[in-house]
């Protein structure tokens, strides 16, 4: 590694005490994401303009979001269809912004007309002739083709008999409405945005209000309240308007378009060599025992046709998973399955790429994790060049849920 790329690293602050201004909520929310500031300072100090970023437990996509802000291709991947729908909507309307920022405006207002808004949110003038159209465009900056992963990520009819008990019947019924409505347009892509918005509505307009963790633990709400299904839905289109309206590097001789890429993964298993096309692995793994990621998204899973049977079957892919944390070894098991798994995703990068690890402190009792890492890449022939603790501020609310007060670089 060049000495200034240390001496950078060296010199930032990675508590990141000060939040960064002009922050904007994204699209969805799910818990243990990067805080936007540590993955735009890794990107930006470990690749180059026009490299390309892999992070394979990459969750709803931030590390895609600073690469492809900073005019970098990133692959995501993760075992939660949650998180890639999400990953997919968000990195595909960055890369679409990027290369066209009225486009996407565009299909933010389609998606709105789908739903039966009359209005324009937006002030957008130009319609789109065909929503067909906006497939191809998407095929051609993201992958997959939405259809593609439409195909992934469905696997049968939304299950609104499980919903039931979530939500209250009028608002699960205009929540039915509007499922009909996204499902009736003639885009994929259009499809995959309306299934992002429903994602992150269902939770908004639940009974259940005292956190993703109930929800996580079947804790059904002991009220049905009523919500307002237009007016969450209309939140979603403006927030994400603005989340894709932040600035961006400007960068007019790209050597290539920044290009997402999403990919469903579960690393439990053996999963073969990878393209070797990414400059930086950065990731933070799955902290043992801490967090049900797959369970937090029981609502969004039923919309796409899970049962808790098959929802219970993502969860025995899910490394580290807090459901496991009865096993008197889950956290060797979790340690065991980092490193094996460690061996697949090394082969997603070039020749002299980097990785990145962001890992529980040592004070949170899941040291094991840490050291079989270091010690199963010192095995394949990688040097330790750099490491640093940083805390976690409940401001930032990136662990402030677990025990989890410090993590290493």
């Amino acid at each position: 590694m060049k000495s200034v790329v240390l001496r950078t690293l060296h010199a930032i602050d990675w508590d990141f005490a000060t939040p960064r201004s002009g922050y904007v909520a994204p699209p969805h929310w799910y818990p243990g994401t990067f805080i936007p500031a540590l993955s735009d300072a890794l990107v930006e100090s470990l690749t180059p303009v026009g490299g390309t970023v892999f992070d394979p437990y990459g969750g709803i996509g931030t590390s895609g979001w600073s690469a492809i802000r900073m005019g970098r291709s990133c692959h995501i991947a993760d075992i939660n269809p949650v998180a890639l729908l999400v990953a997919y909507a968000t990195n595909s309307m960055l890369a679409l912004t990027r290369t066209d920022r009225n486009r996407a405006g565009i299909a933010l207002a389609a998606l709105g007309r789908t739903i039966g808004r009359n209005d324009d949110l937006f002030g957008v003038e130009e319609p789109l002739a065909n929503l067909a159209d906006i497939d191809g465009l998407i095929e051609n900056i993201c992958s997959p083709a939405p259809s593609t992963l439409l195909a992934q990520l469905i696997i049968g009819p939304p299950r609104w008999d499980l919903l039931r008990t979530w939500i209250a019947s009028d608002t699960l019924a205009d929540l039915m409405r509007l499922a009909d409505s996204i499902n009736a347009a003639d885009s994929a892509y259009i499809k995959l945005l309306g299934l992002c918005m429903l994602s992150a509505t269902a939770r908004s307009v639940s009974s259940q209000h005292a956190s993703w963790g109930h929800i996580a633990d079947n804790v059904r709400p002991k009220e049905m309240i009523s919500q307002n299904v237009y007016a969450a839905s209309t939140r979603w289109l403006k927030r994400t308007r603005a989340f894709i309206d932040l600035t961006m590097v400007p960068l007019s001789a790209l050597p290539v378009v920044p290009k997402p890429n999403i990919h469903l993964r579960d690393w439990s298993a053996p999963t073969g060599p990878g393209p070797q096309d990414a400059d930086l692995l950065l990731t933070s793994p799955p902290y043992a025992d801490a967090i049900d990621y797959t369970l937090a998204q029981r609502l969004s899973l039923y919309i796409l046709g899970y049962d808790d049977a098959a929802i219970s079957r993502l969860v025995s892919g899910e490394i580290g998973a807090r459901r496991k944390r009865f096993k008197s070894v889950s956290r060797t098991d979790w340690s065991q399955q980092l490193c094996a798994a460690l061996q697949d995703q090394v082969t997603w990068l070039k020749p002299g790429g980097a990785v990145c690890l962001l890992l529980p402190h040592k004070d949170s009792g899941r040291s094991a994790g840490e050291d079989d890492l270091k010690a199963a890449l010192e095995k394949l022939g990688w040097k330790l060049v750099f490491e640093k603790d940083r805390s976690i501020h409940q401001s930032h609310t990136r662990q402030s849920w677990t025990s989890i007060k410090k993590e290493t670089i």
